[in-house]
């Protein structure tokens, strides 16, 4: 704490370091891309094959092991599950890929990206791959208090999840971020693209409210689901706040930034942003002068909340209530539309159980009646619906005796 070394090892010709955990021992997992055959240096050296890497330190700094358990690939995300007994991995995989020698069947012409969740001894419990006309790839994950796995990625010239297909941006690379259960199944996936140039960092973060938090540039123009951001100069960086349905709840950016690096850490006490930019900064209702001109400067900032947005509409309040009839009800209930709805093409009704576990999501289909939901299939119990697009957002709730 004091800031004095107390150990340093590393390896030679060709690691890209990725990630780290640490386990209830004290015991260091460091998730290493291996570009060519590398070199741990200990005593004695361990020489890996390219691929994806895991490396195990002692408390005290010693190599107690170094395994390449992905080939023709790379892990480039990694979170714990299960306590500490298993971790979701993530990454990219290429044509004939292995994961803990078991087959990954690759059906993008150049990769598809992969999210598993397997044991510390490498058991897999599952692996779910998103495919795409080209390629797509995936580069960090993160564990809710829910057990739910949040992924980004990037691809093009779509993505495709399930019967769904993201599409970006012609000619350049789109981004996304999505959900899956504990059992690996996507749950929703939201698109992040621009006309001309979007990135997000490699790090996304989970608040204590379960909210997910994502730092990315973009140039001109955004769009993050139906949710668009206009920037004022060449490169802006923003902060996109998700909530748990994958609707983009707050966006908030800044600019001028200067390339895509920097880390987002949302707590109970705030938002911590870290950056760089290599300009006059426009941040919040502050201007931050650089040091020098045309290099790269470094910021850290601490905001108080990330809420609506900034450069798009204001949302509707979340505490706008939907009007639902026949509550409590047998599973059938009718929802009138707000008067203040705005209707657009991006209008989602969700439900979740008294868990939070969402149970349906799907396109709204406006009707004179107003919407009909039918929630018979599910458990008796309380409900809770959310209409919105991103920009407006209502709720209400459903009793099912």
């Amino acid at each position: 704490t004091a800031g004095n070394c107390l150990w340093a090892h590393g390896g030679r010709d060709g690691f890209l370091p990725q990630e780290l955990l640490v386990d209830s021992n004290s015991n260091v997992f460091a998730f290493v891309y291996v570009l060519g055959t590398s070199t741990f240096q200990s005593t004695p050296p361990v020489t890996v094959p390219p691929g994806g890497c895991i490396a195990r330190y002692s408390a005290s700094g010693t190599l107690l092991s170094a395994k390449t358990v992905l080939t023709n690939g790379g892990i480039s995300g990694a979170d714990w599950a299960d306590e500490g007994n298993g971790w979701f991995l993530a990454g990219v995989a290429y044509p004939g890929a292995t994961l803990y020698d078991s087959l990954l069947t690759v059906q993008s012409p150049v990769s598809d990206g992969f999210v598993a969740h397997t044991d510390t001894a490498g058991a897999i419990q599952w692996i779910t791959t998103l495919r795409s006309d080209s390629m797509v790839a995936v580069y960090d994950c993160v564990r809710t208090s829910s057990g739910h796995v949040i992924v980004a990625g990037y691809f093009s010239p779509n993505v495709i999840i399930g019967m769904d297909t993201l599409h970006g941006a012609s000619g350049r690379l789109s981004y996304f971020i999505a959900s899956l259960n504990s059992s690996g199944t996507l749950e929703w996936a939201t698109p992040i693209s621009s006309p001309t140039y979007v990135g997000l960092t490699f790090d996304i973060a989970i608040g204590p409210d379960d909210g997910i938090y994502a730092l990315g540039y973009f140039q001109n123009e955004l769009a993050i689901g139906s949710t668009s951001i206009s920037a004022a100069s060449t490169k802006h960086g923003f902060v996109a706040r998700f909530d748990t349905t994958g609707a983009c709840t707050a966006a908030w950016h800044f600019g001028h930034a200067a390339f895509p690096t920097g880390s987002v850490l949302p707590t109970d006490h705030g938002v911590f942003v870290s950056s760089v930019y290599d300009s006059t900064m426009v941040f919040a209702n502050m201007e931050v002068p650089a040091y020098q001109e045309g290099t790269p400067n470094f910021f850290v900032a601490k905001l108080d909340a990330i809420e609506g947005y900034t450069g798009t509409h204001s949302m509707v309040p979340l505490d706008s209530q939907l009007h639902i009839y026949a509550n409590p009800n047998n599973g059938l209930c009718t929802i009138e539309l707000p008067q203040g709805l705005r209707q657009t093409s991006g209008l989602v009704l969700s439900v979740f159980d008294d868990a939070g576990q969402l149970v349906q999501r799907t396109p709204l289909r406006f009707t004179a009646e107003g919407i009909r939901l039918d929630v018979r299939a599910q458990a008796k119990g309380i409900y809770h619906v959310e209409l919105g697009d991103g920009e407006q957002r209502y709720s209400g709730s459903i009793v099912f005796e």
